[in-house]
């Protein structure tokens, strides 16, 4: 399983030069902000020479040129900070808010210099991220651009509505576009502004990384990243002992199992027929119905694997889909029906699935051209269903005789914090699978501030306790993910607020060589190809795709676009899958200026994409951290970044978790939970988490 590639990600390496920046800046933490003083805090950074900001825990940390005058009556407290590691450590100020004040002032534009600021974060505005709404009133996605406690770069997308009447109490920004950024404005500013959050029904379109284009890579949040980090690093090298840069790690152990394809799973369903049911009432829940039900019966997938699909208004025996309404804040009926062994329900909502439009009134879901079936959404409703199954009939039945062999070495925990409860409160959910492939649950409550027992249990849930820091919210319990203990030995995962980065830097350059609209003159594009003569060979057919090119070149006018020679090249069956013309655009990519067809897709050793495809264990800081990526080629466009999670033994030393990881990725290389894809955790996770949403549907139809 060793791998031994380099994999980028969120965090970040530098090494600040504090002496400087305390020779050249003065820095006050201010605390006591809340409704009443902020209007007098942004009167104070007027006043003052102030250079940047950025937030503490609830104070704010402020970067002057010269030594401001501090007021005694506006109900806010200063304190001057000096850069020494204990006071600093002892106001709760670390490298990381520093990093941020030079991080804040920078801009989206290339030409224009960094900015002093006031607002705490960077906030990146593309001018095609700016659209008028019905109201003809401007709205706007924006990049937030920060820099967190384990020092990883975030990045996070927010909306923002323009408005003549914002709310008091709400922060206010104006939109530079010049700079392409949004600043923090005062209270009291009355021209338009723009405040945080939309009532739009329209997705972000910020991709985590795009390749179609160079200007589509630029405007990725990874694009973006490789632009403000190399800005940073120009515009504040005086305070720079070492540049920032994106953590490089080494993958200690990989995985890339093969999948089978998600639209082989309608062969499990057809042992019994699938209905496609609504209760009778709501006409956008009948039309959704009848929409997947005449889709399936047209596909030819559905006909091979002999599956048997009806429409009712009622659920039957066998595999059913109910659309209904998603009526949670609404005062609607909520018609959803719980499933059994005998009955197997999975619910489509007509305003996730059907993908319904409030404004039109129209659903615009419709299945793949292809083949219905092999639809993604249509193919994770038979997924869940054959999960459903599972669960209901506590039996194991959806993975292979092997792998559920090595899932009956490993009990599997989940936790559920429950915040309506009085005192801290988490449910401690339990799965084994025995020799006969039978599943058992279990559950137990616990009292976060009375873990004093000694039964297996509780040691565990206090263990995991401990591990989080003690912590008594939400949020906290939402990152533990599972844990996954085998005799003695018990390792939490844990949801990290890291992802792996791919190379921007490499991106951007090989995006750049193979730029189509290029412009180049005869002799100097001749002048390249002669220098390739040292790398093509007769065996890979590279000298013969070389020699046409070159002849190709010498027939062409003085000066031309890349894409004119593409286009001649095609003509002459000299495409870029075309096998010497392949390994040519290979060559190029590494030897030249330009290229025809870049590699970035190929999952070729030293890619730039390290991290995004594939299974890896990786360490960080003496912390077992692990991705899970694609098991197939990229596109060009990836939507979502890859979230790390952490490998955590409960009682053991790190040395436990190498040796296990093989079985993890195992656990984690099926293609019913995430269609197509690995899942991040392993399977029984899921498991567990469709165990307790039929427990809490149970209870509350009882209710």
């Amino acid at each position: 399983m060793a791998d031994h590639s380099k994999v980028y990600t969120t965090k970040l390496d530098y090494l600040l030069d504090l002496p400087a920046l305390a020779a050249d800046y003065y820095f006050i933490l201010v605390a006591q902000l809340n409704q009443d003083t902020y209007a007098e805090f942004y009167r104070l950074l007027d006043q003052w020479d102030t250079v940047a900001v950025v937030s503490v825990k609830r104070n704010k940390l402020v970067m002057a040129a010269s030594l401001p005058q501090l007021p005694t009556d506006t109900g806010l407290v200063f304190t001057r900070l000096g850069l020494e590691p204990e006071e600093r450590r002892t106001n709760g100020v670390f490298d990381n808010h520093l990093l941020s004040l030079l991080l804040n002032q920078q801009t989206a534009s290339e030409t224009l210099p960094a900015l002093p600021t006031k607002t705490s974060s960077l906030l990146i505005v593309r001018n095609s991220w700016v659209w008028l709404g019905r109201d003809q009133l401007r709205r706007c996605y924006a990049l937030q651009v920060t820099i967190n406690w384990q020092n990883d770069l975030q990045l996070k997308v927010q909306t923002f509505t323009e408005t003549n009447t914002p709310d008091l109490k709400k922060p206010r920004y104006v939109l530079d576009q010049k700079r392409q950024c949004l600043y923090q404005c005062r209270p009291q500013m009355k021209t338009p502004v723009f405040v945080k959050g939309s009532t739009t029904t329209q997705h972000h379109q910020v991709p985590f990384l795009a390749m179609d284009t160079l200007v589509k890579f630029e405007n990725s949040k990874v694009g973006i990243a490789t632009a403000i980090l190399k800005r940073l690093n120009a515009n504040a090298i005086a305070y720079l002992k070492q540049h920032v840069a994106f953590h490089a790690s080494t993958v200690v152990a990989a995985a890339h199992l093969k999948l089978p394809e998600g639209k082989n799973i309608w062969q499990q369903l057809a042992t019994q027929p699938l209905n496609i049911y609504t209760l009778p009432g709501d006409t956008y829940t009948q039309e959704l119905a009848t929409r997947i039900y005449q889709a399936l019966q047209k596909s030819e997938l559905i006909q091979a694997a002999q599956l048997q699909v009806v429409q009712g208004q009622a659920a039957i025996d066998g595999w059913n889909i109910q659309i209904v309404r998603d009526v949670r804040g609404k005062p609607q009926t909520d018609d959803y029906q719980l499933g059994d062994a005998r009955q197997v329900i999975q619910h489509a909502t007509v305003e996730a699935f059907g993908q319904y439009d409030p404004e039109t009134r129209n659903l615009k879901w419709s299945p793949s051209k292809k083949d219905p079936a092999g639809d993604a959404g249509l193919i994770k409703l038979a997924q869940e269903l054959l999960i459903k199954r599972d669960v209901y009939s506590g039996r194991l039945q959806a993975v292979s005789p092997e792998l559920a062999k090595i899932t009956q070495i490993y009990t599997f925990y989940s936790f559920e914090f429950l915040p309506e409860a009085e005192m801290p409160t988490v449910m401690l959910l339990k799965m084994t699978v025995d020799s006969q492939l039978q599943l058992h649950f279990s559950e137990r409550l616990f009292n976060l501030a009375h873990l004093e027992a000694e039964d297996e249990d509780t040691i565990l849930c206090k263990a995991v306790y401990d591990k989080i820091g003690k912590k008594t919210n939400a949020y906290a319990w939402e990152n533990v993910a599972c844990v996954v203990a085998s005799g003695t030995q018990q390792v939490l995962i844990q949801r990290m607020d890291r992802v792996t980065m791919p190379s921007g830097a490499r991106i951007y350059d090989d995006l750049k060589k193979s730029n189509l609209e290029q412009e180049w003159t005869r002799e100097a594009f001749l002048a390249e190809l002669n220098q390739m003569q040292a790398y093509v060979s007769t065996v890979d057919g590279s000298e013969a795709a070389l020699a046409q090119l070159q002849a190709i070149i010498k027939a062409l006018q003085p000066a031309f676009s890349l894409k004119t020679v593409d286009q001649a090249l095609r003509k002459v069956g000299l495409g870029p899958r075309q096998k010497g013309m392949q390994r040519l655009n290979q060559l190029l990519e590494q030897h030249a200026p330009f290229t025809f067809r870049d590699t970035l897709q190929r999952h070729l050793p030293d890619s730039p994409l390290a991290g995004l495809v594939g299974i890896g264990l990786i360490q960080i800081e003496n912390k077992w951290q692990y991705f899970v990526g694609a098991n197939q080629s990229l596109k060009r466009n990836i939507p979502r970044a890859l979230v790390l999670r952490c490998l955590q033994p409960l009682h053991d030393g790190p040395d436990v978790i190498e040796p296990w990881f093989e079985k993890l990725a195992q656990l984690m290389s099926v293609e019913f939970v995430h269609n197509g894809q690995y899942t991040v955790l392993p399977y029984p996770a899921k498991y567990l988490r469709e165990h307790w949403l039929y427990q809490q549907r149970w209870r509350h139809t009882k209710n």
